[in-house]
């Protein structure tokens, strides 16, 4: 019944970026032809690196703390899947068996991939979730090559990132308006206040709004979105934002583009690059916050589009009202 429900895991990768950073934790179906990947945690990624790449550490860490205790107490962790996603969230299910008794315990992916890697039990994703959320592997390339060149994106990606951190933090960035500035680096302000160590579009949304005289800050005043109502619904779904953060707070101390400022996830590069073309399409000189947030509806599976239908707006309206107010300028 498992095998016509879930696809069995073939192989596991681990992908880290910048040092303190997330890692990139890449499951490939063999027999699907697709991959998924899922973000974790720079800790939990570490481990799982290591376990893979067979370094022995003076101490167990603790999936192999928890390996040993499994088989000390004659648990077997006889499978894992990852089962499904919720608000961008990865949940998974890992089956214990203790003689006849059977007990299926939640968990992160991340925890139950890393005590199946340990322990030799099978990975499974399910089906369904493959489908919609996996990527297709291409039929004529090794797997070794593949990943080898899927480093070379992420670090040329990464690179590009820090480039843009540096220009804005810096205020030498002439791609963006100064609206569009302080929209980008509140966000980073409050990732960064939040001690997280990403940057996603829910807090573009919110560097949009906060103390933000911008067309996308008027817009989006004139349909409820305010500090206010935003902080409501994202206690709901994310815990609670503060209600101000000063921008001169972030400032650039170096450089270097591995120093620990919150990195922009991938989908808010996407809506950066879809705020770009918008920006081209109106002929605008410089990309202003109406662009970013037509990126954000464009790009439409972020947490700020979630929030932004917490708060009951109307997304297709808003994307009309934003190409109309751009049409005035």
């Amino acid at each position: 019944k498992r095998e016509k429900t879930m696809a069995g895991i073939s192989t596991v990768k681990v992908l880290g970026s910048t040092p303190r950073s997330n890692y990139i934790l890449y499951l490939f179906s063999t027999e699907q032809q697709r991959y998924l990947r899922i973000w974790i945690g720079a800790h939990e990624g570490e481990q799982i690196r290591l376990q893979l790449e067979e370094i022995a550490t003076a101490r167990p860490m603790t999936y192999r703390y928890f390996a040993d205790f499994l088989r000390a107490m004659e648990i077997q962790l006889e499978s894992v899947t990852v089962a499904r996603l919720h608000e961008s969230t990865f949940y998974a299910v890992s089956q214990f068996r203790n003689g006849a008794v059977v007990k299926e315990l939640d968990g992160r992916p991340s925890d139950a991939i890393g005590m199946a890697l340990h322990t030799g039990s099978p990975i499974f994703v399910d089906d369904e979730l493959l489908t919609n959320n996996g990527e297709d592997f291409p039929d004529d390339v090794e797997l070794e090559q593949w990943f080898a060149d899927e480093i070379e994106r992420i670090r040329q990606e990464q690179l590009a990132v820090a480039g843009l951190h540096i220009e804005l933090l810096k205020g030498e960035s002439a791609d963006f308006s100064p609206y569009a500035r302080i929209a980008l680096l509140g966000a980073m302000g409050l990732a960064h206040f939040l001690h997280l160590n990403y940057v996603g579009t829910e807090h573009l949304l919110w560097g949009l709004i906060h103390e933000n005289s911008g067309v996308a800050a008027q817009l989006l005043h004139a349909v409820g979105v305010t500090t206010l109502t935003l902080n409501q619904v994202a206690v709901v779904r994310l815990g609670v934002l503060p209600k101000t953060i000063e921008v001169e707070e972030i400032k650039a101390e170096s450089s270097d583009p591995t120093a620990p400022t919150p990195q922009f996830v991938p989908r808010l590069m996407q809506v950066i690059e879809l705020a770009k073309v918008a920006k081209e399409e109106t002929n605008a000189e410089q990309i202003d916050t109406e662009h970013l947030l037509l990126g954000i509806l464009r790009e439409g599976k972020g947490m700020a589009v979630t929030l932004l239908q917490d708060l009951g707006v109307d997304l297709p309206a808003l994307e009309k009202q934003i190409l109309a107010a751009i049409s005035k300028k």
